[in-house]
């Protein structure tokens, strides 16, 4: 038995000396069983399991568009001015709204003030101009000759334009 037992010893000092020596002896971290038997140590962590399709990297967001500026509004064209002189020939006018002997008439774009008539003018070519106020005023001039229309009013009368 003796030999037995010197052969168990045997074993066993090498077994002891492989396995890193005694249980209470400092063992490798990597190495070490906890209680349950489950490994202990510096083992690294596992990451999150790969995504099998990974998605795209997401764009960088850029600089933020500067809000669309109010577009600048056109300049309008300056109007060209004309300025007239009537005088009437013949009129017949209710108290209060005959006009005078003789004035001046102003057109600016599309409007006409006729002494102290101001109306719209509807139709241009040239000299030959038919204007209303409403439907109770009818303004027409014709060359150098013009013609008023209204219940309160009938008078014609002669322009004369400044020299070219």
């Amino acid at each position: 038995m003796r030999t037995l037992s010197l052969t168990a010893c045997a074993v066993f000092a090498i077994a002891t000396a492989g396995c890193g020596g005694s249980p209470t002896s400092p063992q490798p971290t990597d190495v070490r069983a906890s209680a349950n038997g489950a490994a202990v140590g510096n083992l690294p962590t596992p990451g999150p399991p790969a995504d099998p399709s990974p998605a795209p990297p997401a764009p960088t967001p850029g600089p933020a568009p500067a809000p669309p500026s109010p577009a600048p509004e056109p300049t309008p064209a300056p109007q060209t001015v004309e300025t007239w002189q009537a005088a009437v020939d013949v009129q017949r006018a209710t108290p209060g709204n005959a006009l005078p002997q003789t004035f001046t008439v102003t057109v600016r774009g599309d409007q006409m003030k006729f002494g102290p008539l101001e109306v719209t003018i509807l139709a241009r070519d040239g000299k030959h101009i038919y204007a209303r106020k409403g439907t109770a005023l009818t303004i027409e001039i014709d060359d150098d000759k013009w013609t008023v229309t209204s219940v309160e009013v009938f008078a014609t009368g002669t322009i004369s334009y400044p020299a070219p």
